[in-house]
C-alpha cells in the first residue's frame, strides 16, 4: 500500500468518524473579557441567535455549536470543553433570558442541557 493511499485512508477515517478535533485557532480568546464586556457579549449572543453580524470567532462558534452539543463536545480540546462549561454556568447564573433564547434555538428538547446538568452533578460528587 502506497504512502498516498495510507494518507487518504486516514483522512477518510477522520471524516467518517468525525474524529478530527475542532480548530484551536481561537482558543486565545479571553472568555472572561467577552462575558464581562456588555458590547462583546451582546455581539456574540446576537451572532449565535442569527440576529446580527458575526466576527470570524463568533461564526466559528455558531457553526460548530450544534455538533458540539450533539456529541457532548467530543471534538473539543480540553480548554474548549472547560470554557464551554464555564460559559453555560455563567449564562444560567447571570443571563437567564439569553440562556433560554440560546437553549430554544440550539436545544429545544432540553436533551443537551440535561446531559450537562448530569455531568456537572457527577463532577461535583467526584470532587
Amino acid at each position: 500500500m502506497g504512502h498516498l493511499t495510507i494518507v487518504l485512508l486516514a483522512a477518510a477515517f477522520e471524516v467518517l468518524t468525525g474524529s478530527r478535533a475542532y480548530t484551536t485557532h481561537y482558543d486565545y480568546i479571553d472568555v472572561d473579557q467577552v462575558l464581562n464586556n456588555t458590547r462583546l457579549y451582546t455581539k456574540y449572543v446576537e451572532c449565535l441567535l442569527g440576529q446580527g453580524k458575526c466576527t470570524p470567532e463568533a461564526r466559528e462558534l455558531r457553526d460548530k455549536l450544534p455538533e458540539a452539543l450533539q456529541t457532548n463536545c467530543a471534538r473539543c480540546s480540553e480548554r474548549q470543553a472547560s470554557e464551554s462549561h464555564r460559559v453555560i454556568r455563567f449564562l444560567i447564573q447571570n443571563r437567564q433570558e439569553d440562556f433560554k433564547l440560546l437553549e430554544a434555538k440550539y436545544d429545544p428538547s432540553g436533551l443537551y442541557f440535561k446531559r450537562f446538568e448530569e455531568e456537572t452533578k457527577r463532577n461535583v460528587s467526584l470532587s
